[in-house]
C-alpha cells in the first residue's frame, strides 16, 4: 500500500486499490484525525465498529416492521414511511416483494408507505429534492389528520 500523507491519498488508495466508491471513501476520511507523529487515526473505536458490522446482519428488521404495521388493528396507528435507495443493490427483488406483501397484510394498506428514490446509499445527497418532497407530503398528511 502506498504511503498515506493526506486524506486525499487515502481516498485514492481506497478507490483505486480497494474499489470503494469515491463518495464513501471521502466520507471515511471525515472520521480521521492526524496524530502527533503525523499518521492518521480513526476518531472512533474500531472494535465497536467491528461489533456493529458483525451484529447488523443478525437483526430482524422485517419483524420489527411487521410489529409496527401488521399487528396493529386500529385506524389511529402511526403510518410508517420506508424510504428505499433505489440504486442500492441491498434492496433485492425478494426483499422488495416481502415488503409489498407486508403492506398488503396491514389492517389498512396506507399504514405502510414504500418510497423508492433514485439514489444510492446517501439518499440525502443523491436525491435531496425527492427526499424533501416525500417528507413534505408526509408532514402535510400528518397535519391533515390531527
Amino acid at each position: 500500500m502506498a504511503a498515506v500523507n493526506t486524506k486525499q491519498d487515502l481516498v485514492k488508495i481506497l478507490t483505486q486499490e480497494q474499489n470503494i466508491d469515491k463518495s464513501i471513501a471521502a466520507w471515511m476520511t471525515t472520521n480521521l484525525k492526524k496524530s502527533s507523529d503525523g499518521s492518521f487515526e480513526f476518531m472512533f473505536d474500531l472494535n465497536v465498529v467491528e461489533s456493529i458490522l458483525n451484529d447488523f446482519p443478525k437483526q430482524d428488521f422485517m419483524s420489527l416492521l411487521k410489529d409496527s404495521v401488521v399487528n396493529r388493528n386500529d385506524q389511529r396507528s402511526n403510518k410508517v414511511y420506508l424510504v428505499m435507495a433505489g440504486k442500492n443493490q441491498s434492496w433485492t427483488d425478494d426483499i422488495v416483494s416481502e415488503l409489498q406483501n407486508l403492506k398488503k397484510k396491514t389492517y389498512n394498506e396506507s399504514l405502510l408507505e414504500l418510497v423508492t428514490l433514485s439514489a444510492g446509499h446517501w439518499v440525502h445527497v443523491d436525491d435531496l429534492d425527492g427526499l424533501m418532497k416525500e417528507m413534505n407530503q408526509s408532514f402535510d398528511q400528518l397535519l391533515k389528520n390531527r
